[in-house]
């Protein structure tokens, strides 16, 4: 209710009590007409009903995650295809390499530990070599020329040359190489100076020391 109504009401409520007071009719017809007039303005100045579309609903923002990030998914190794396969041959020729090679190796640390540690750090008749080998680039070279057998194929691993593939596997070799099948090429290389122990029935540790000549396989990785 506004100021103004509360107001009307206030005179019309005060000439209806002196009115009453004075008994005089002509504060009645006043106090009436003022009562109309009041109940003309109440009427019209009463708000109007009007259909209003509902408020629009606002979403809530989405519920943060547990973790702000995801946890990193653990690496799965490559598969190889299918249709891959890998064929393996023999290098030979070595022995007459044998300096050349061991040049390429890294010292093996385990090696050089003293025979106790040698049984904490190894198995019992395992063999700890003095040099270990992580050949990278590996080529495999034909040799027409080659004076013993024109047929020869050479083993060049990181630059230097190690030997010469098995003269039985060189047609297959080369059949490969040329087929353009081929995707990788790579090389084992293990051999030279070696020790291990092993242990008595006495329980006492005994160590042994020998070496070997340096042997390679080269992998040849193809399409069927």
């Amino acid at each position: 209710m506004k100021k103004y109504q509360i107001i009307i009401i206030c005179v019309f409520l005060l000439s209806a009590l002196l009115s009453l007071i004075q008994g005089a009719t002509a504060g009645w017809i006043i106090s009436g007409a003022v009562a109309v007039v009041l109940a003309l303005v109440w009427r019209n100045k009463q708000p109007v009903q009007r259909d209003s579309a509902p408020p629009p609903q606002v979403s809530s923002p989405a519920a943060p995650l547990p973790y702000p990030n995801p946890a990193p998914m653990t690496p799965v190794a490559p598969m190889v295809p299918d249709d891959i396969v890998t064929d393996s041959f023999f290098v030979a020729g070595t022995s007459y390499r044998h300096d050349a090679i061991e040049e390429m190796g890294i010292e093996n640390s385990v090696y050089s530990c003293s025979n106790r540690e040698l049984v904490d750090e190894a198995d019992e008749n395992e063999r700890i070599y003095e040099y270990f080998f992580e050949p990278v680039k590996v080529e495999l070279v034909e040799e027409p020329d080659n004076p013993h057998d024109p047929n020869a194929v050479k083993v060049i691993i990181d630059g230097v040359h190690v030997g010469y593939i098995k003269a039985g596997s060189c047609s297959r070799v080369k059949n490969l190489l040329r087929s353009g099948k081929v995707t990788s090429i790579h090389a084992d290389i293990y051999g030279g100076k070696y020790k291990m122990y092993y242990i008595d029935e006495d329980d006492k540790c005994h160590v042994e020391r020998d070496k070997t000549d340096y042997g390679i396989n080269v992998h040849i990785m193809h399409h069927k």
